[in-house]
């Protein structure tokens, strides 16, 4: 968990996690000069059911919070320093690799949230729902990719099992 500390430590450490929608108004309040104590930032990313990942542009992830562990089978650790790219399902692969090209190169992306597979540890599939940001240095510039993904493996299955029953 080091790299946590890191994380949380640098002034270019992508505090915006604060505002998103795991968060409430309540844990807003408590942060305090522009940053959230760490102890907080730990609460939230370690109870999130979603994942909260830091991708350089290089693709390397550099930060993913605890829930991988449950959602995909992950330990953080096992995971950070590895490319998502690698776990694509290979159908979905060129479609997403392409969105990180353009959000990586400031270009812009006319989908900011995406579906795609995704192996867990285990070898099997799940669908992940995943929204990238871009985190800008000081003269604008894109430096990181913050990502927040979705176990959506359920709604994909109950959208087929509608679809079916209307094929029938």
């Amino acid at each position: 968990m080091s790299k946590c500390k890191e994380l949380y430590t640098r002034k270019q450490s992508p505090i915006g996690v604060v505002s998103m929608k795991a968060v409430n108004n309540e844990a807003a309040g408590k942060v305090k000069g522009g940053k959230m104590n760490e102890k907080l930032l730990n609460l939230i990313a370690t109870n999130i059911n979603d994942i909260i990942a830091i991708h350089g542009l290089d693709g390397e992830c550099r930060y993913i919070s605890p829930s991988v562990q449950k959602i995909l089978g992950y330990s953080p650790e096992e995971f950070v320093g590895t490319v998502a790219i690698n776990y694509y399902y290979p159908d979905d692969a060129p479609r997403i690799s392409e969105l990180i090209g353009r959000a990586r190169a400031g270009m812009p992306v006319m989908e900011t949230r995406c579906e795609y597979r995704f192996r867990r540890k285990d070898g099997s599939y799940c669908w992940l729902e995943s929204e990238a940001n871009r985190i800008l240095d000081a003269a604008g510039n894109p430096t990181e990719l913050l990502v927040i993904s979705r176990d959506i493996t359920a709604r994909k299955r109950a959208e087929q099992d509608l679809q079916n029953s209307y094929d029938r």
